[in-house]
Parts: structure tokens; sequence; C-alpha cells
């Protein structure tokens, strides 16, 4: 790929590995879900897992890569010898996958693997087995009211929180709300370790089916009332729940 750009992230003097990121390389795009990689990477037979790894992180396309995908594709891949004849086994988990959400959320085509010539004279394979399948991304629409005049609106499966501030504010049976959006679970809402994982942060989900996505807490800091339209002090009443 001679006309490509690159930068490197780091460099292993102990294995002569050079790790890089593609900045400008139309060939290597590929969203890995649409279809199999855009290229070919050569590995050996008996790859390291840091190998392994490094090639299926290393086809990205960088358009997806913004916002909470910022850091791009990753993967952990576990190496295992399975005997003494050169049987060897690697699991991959897909933890990251750019434009899908949670991240981690995703079912990733099979990767298509084959010797490369010359071909070996042993009666050798290659076996691809899905061992978990993976979950289906959040997407669509939700409707959100508070019996306003103007009907319900709909609010996209990622819409910000100052989105949904803003269409309840419009709304002339509340007064004012505050809206704040949360990723769950993750390390923020207090989840640290694999056991309660659900896509975000990178993380392995270790149970599978483990739900992940987003919650919003609405806040109402002025009610209507019959004190000039608000309840006084303003902020006092206890409010319906949002249909």
């Amino acid at each position: 790929y001679a006309g490509c750009v690159f930068t490197v992230v780091s460099v292993t003097p102990a294995g002569n590995f050079i790790d890089v990121v593609d900045q400008d390389c139309v060939a290597m795009h590929t969203a890995l879900t649409g279809g199999p990689f855009a290229i070919t990477m050569v590995l050996p037979w008996n790859a390291a897992a840091t190998q392994v790894q490094r090639v299926l992180q290393a086809a990205a396309d960088k358009t997806f890569e913004t916002g909470i995908w910022a850091t791009g594709r990753r993967v952990s891949v576990q190496k295992t010898v399975l005997g003494k004849y050169g049987a060897v086994s690697w699991l991959i988990r897909f933890l990251f996958n750019p434009g899908l959400t949670p991240p981690g959320a995703g079912n990733i085509n099979p990767l298509i693997v084959s010797f490369a010539s010359p071909v070996p004279t042993c009666l050798c394979a290659v076996t691809i087995m899905e061992t978990q399948r993976g979950s289906v991304p959040l997407s669509g629409d939700f409707t959100v009211d508070y019996h306003s005049s103007d009907g319900p609106r709909t609010v996209h499966y990622d819409s910000t929180s100052d989105r949904l501030e803003r269409m309840l504010n419009e709304m002339n049976t509340l007064g004012l709300v505050k809206v704040s959006k949360f990723n769950i679970p993750s390390i923020a809402m207090g989840c640290t370790t694999t056991a309660c994982a659900g896509g975000w942060d990178g993380a392995v989900v270790a149970n599978d089916g483990t739900r992940g996505g987003y919650r919003w807490k609405v806040r109402f800091l002025k009610n209507p009332g019959t004190y000039n339209g608000l309840t006084y002090p303003p902020g006092t009443g206890n409010m319906n729940a949002l249909n």
C-alpha cells in the first residue's frame, strides 16, 4: 500500500513489531459487518495473540471512528496450544465495533482464513467456529409525551440529553426540566468488572445477554401550578411519570 499514510502507534523492539494506524488508506477501509475484510493479512501458522489482534484491528474505516467510537475497533485474542504437533486455537472477542451501539454489540461476520501459497503438504485445515452470536445493536425511535396539546415527540435512540431536554421543554404541560444521559452499564455508572459489562468501555461481556444501552434522567425544575402558572416554590410538586 505505497499510496497510504500511516501513523506509528508503538514499537516493540523485542519482537520487531511496529503497531500502526492508517490515516489515509481507502484500500483498508471496511466496517467489518458488511462483508469480508477489504484486505488480506498474512500471518504465520503459529501467530502470537498480539499479532492476530493487530491484524484484526488494522483494517478500519476512519469515517466510523468518531464520537463514542473514536478509539477504533478493539478485539481481544487468547491463544491456546492444543498439542505438540502444531494445533493452535485463537479465541477472538470483538469488544469495540465502530458504528454500532453499544460499541460491544453487533454480530460480526465470520473471518475468512486460508493457507497462503505454497499450500502445506500436510492434511491441515483451518476451522472457524462462532462460540457466541453477537447481540443486535440499538436502533430505531421511541415517543415521549406528557399529555401535551401538540402530541408526543419522536426521540431517536441515541438522542443527546440536550435534544431530549428541548423536546420536553417545548411541551405546554411542563414547566422546566433538566435531562442527563448515561451509558448503562458502564464504569461511570459503577460497573467496574466484566461481570456486569454490557458493551461499553471496551470491556469483555462476561455474562452473555447482558443488556447495554442509555438511561436519561429527567429532573423537574419548575412545575405547572396555580401561582403565576407554577407551583410555589416552582420546584415543588410530585409530577406524574412521562408516557
